[in-house]
């Protein structure tokens, strides 16, 4: 039976092999979800230089493949600015009498020149590093890239066969429930996306996975001192992977407080055993923080960086819901959103599986023992990564693949869950289930849904209608001479000269916001907009056509264009230009 096991262990891995290798090689470079980064801390360590967060720049051949590819920041070349400055060795940073909103616009323009994920735990990128190096002597950084690729492909995979055991060791002999989350480990179309780039999400997920094996195997048989060395070392890996990690310490602090066939006191000495490991797994990358920051995360560096660029959350309940959601939709189809195809839909499926999956826990809620862990164990990662946010000060939604470490535990409840279904119920939402999936990655591989990856500026067709609005900020002057409205008032085009009339450089918005009198938006379209740099010269001036779009056809008698964070004097101030514009 065990040779068999093995046999079933070895062909998942092969099968999950197939998507994840299909994604690490077709899927676009750069992935946007700061893959550059990522990349860079591998070049780092090639020139033998160890990142350090808030000081160093990226690398020029990361820089060079920025700008062949013009992904710079979050958004597809061609759909938003790219930056005019693109040597990060060059940036200056704002005086520190610089008030708050003056940096963070100068960070909004400039944090995709600092390798920031200096700041994660190393261990991928120890691991990966002899991949980058293979690669660079073979095929220069491109070849590095996609061998950094590769590993990251051969390591996501495993988190199937880890699923499959997972499943077995709560359901010993259930060998459907045990596929069903392998399969789901295979073919979740955000994990594949994401854990196929260069990112420590994949290592994370899989060392996610084994320690929760370990934990369900010493809650089944007891804990012995060999299984609790293993849990420490596997928790101290998993965050030395990546910080968010630290998640599943609920689902280890249960494990050793669930009644089972050890009395408390074993269990609490066992508990402290593996903490103990897990510290020490730690500690090297503490003692070197605190030569590095003075601390032993480093936290003060992130806020000084990154928090300047997203703020502290807000306690508010709008932005928690809005993140917990984020958060899920995002664990399920991945980032960027939106960028895995009918991702409306892939939402829908996983509202429905989820749904589906909790009524077969209930249905079959006598027959549940360790799989209450596995609930705490999800439960307690989701809190923690929800948390995240006011403890480190810096804002935003919490991404999906912060989750992915607890991702094994929630693919098993998935799947015994629909398991306990009809059985005509549970066979159509797994076949259905797996065969979206494919289709999603399928078409996500190929590129036929890719966006617009060129920056495509279009005239109006119709004649325009002259105007006469001005606006000055800092010495910038914007002057807008003509508007010409089209599609029956859907689209709006304004055209615009640019002028630096300062004696330094100015920053400025290349394209502004637009509101009506009423305070609604109109939708910026920067692609097919002329592409006006991020700084002008002093003296220097240029002109072109604006585009916005509205979803709706009422007369529109006038709007306001402002432009945001305008600067000439190095981000020690910042100002607001804005005109009015009547058509």
């Amino acid at each position: 039976m065990l040779a068999g096991v093995r046999t079933r262990v070895v062909l998942i891995y092969v099968a999950a092999l197939v998507p994840a290798l299909l994604m690490a090689t077709f899927q676009t470079v750069w992935s946007r979800v700061d893959e550059p980064q990522h990349a860079d801390v591998l070049a780092q360590y090639s020139h033998g230089v160890w990142p350090v967060l808030g000081v160093t720049r990226l690398q020029p051949e990361i820089v060079a493949v920025d700008q062949a590819t013009g992904i710079y920041r979050w958004y597809p070349a061609g759909s938003g600015p790219a930056p005019s400055e693109t040597d990060p060795q060059t940036f200056v940073r704002p005086p520190d009498s610089a008030s708050a909103s003056a940096k963070q616009a100068w960070m909004g323009r400039h944090l995709w020149g600092f390798s920031y994920e200096a700041m994660q735990p190393p261990l991928y990128y120890l691991l990966a590093e002899p991949d980058w190096l293979v690669g660079t002597s073979l095929g220069g950084t491109m070849g590095a890239i996609y061998a950094a690729r590769i590993f990251s492909a051969l390591i996501a995979a495993l988190l199937a066969p880890l699923t499959y055991l997972l499943a077995l060791a709560i359901r010993p002999g259930a060998q459907g429930v045990a596929f069903f989350a392998a399969g789901i480990a295979s073919l979740l179309p955000g994990y594949v996306l994401n854990a196929t780039q260069i990112t420590n999400d994949g290592l994370a997920a899989v060392l996610g996975a084994a320690l929760t094996l370990v934990v369900v195997t010493g809650v089944r048989s007891g804990w012995t001192r060999s299984l609790a060395v293993g849990c420490g070392v596997l928790l101290g890996a998993a965050a030395l992977t990546k910080l968010t990690a630290v998640g599943l310490g609920p689902l280890v602090a249960a494990a050793f407080l669930w009644p089972g066939l050890q009395p408390l006191r074993r269990r609490l000495l066992m508990g402290t055993l593996a903490a103990a490991v897990a510290a020490a797994v730690l500690s090297p990358w503490f003692l070197l923080n605190l030569n590095l920051y003075g601390e032993p995360l480093p936290s003060h560096a992130a806020r000084g960086l990154l928090g300047t660029a997203f703020g502290p959350p807000s306690l508010k309940l709008s932005y928690i819901a809005g993140s917990a959601r984020y958060a899920i939709d995002g664990f399920v189809a991945g980032e960027p959103v939106g960028v895995v195809p009918f991702t409306r839909q892939l939402h829908w499926l996983e509202a429905a599986c989820v749904a589906l999956a909790a009524i077969g826990l209930w249905i079959s809620r006598r027959r549940l023992r360790i799989e209450y862990v596995l609930m705490l164990g999800v439960a307690g990662d989701f809190l923690v990564v929800m948390v995240m946010p006011f403890l480190s000060g810096i804002g935003g939604p919490m991404p999906g693949r912060y989750l992915y470490p607890a991702a094994a535990a929630a693919f098993v409840l998935v799947a015994a869950g629909i398991a306990a279904l009809p059985q005509l119920l549970s066979r159509t939402v797994a076949v259905t289930g797996a065969a979206g999936a494919a289709a999603v990655l399928m078409l996500l591989a190929s590129g036929v849904l890719s966006p617009v990856s060129q920056h495509q500026p279009v005239v109006p067709p119709n004649a325009a209608t002259v105007v006469h609005a001005t606006g000055t900020a800092k010495g910038l002057e914007v002057v807008a001479d003509q508007v010409a409205i089209t599609d029956g008032g859907r689209t709006v085009w304004v055209h615009v000269t640019v002028t630096d009339n300062a004696q330094s450089p100015a920053d400025f918005p290349p394209i502004p916001e637009a509101r009506t009198p009423a305070g609604k938006h109109l939708n910026v379209d920067y692609t097919h907009s002329t592409e006006f740099p991020e700084r002008l010269a002093p003296g220097a001036s240029q002109n072109g056509w604006l585009r916005f779009t509205r979803n709706d056809t009422s007369p529109l008698p006038q709007f306001r264009l402002y432009y945001r964070n305008v600067t000439t004097d190095g981000y020690a101030t910042i100002e607001t230009l804005s005109l009015v514009v009547a058509p």
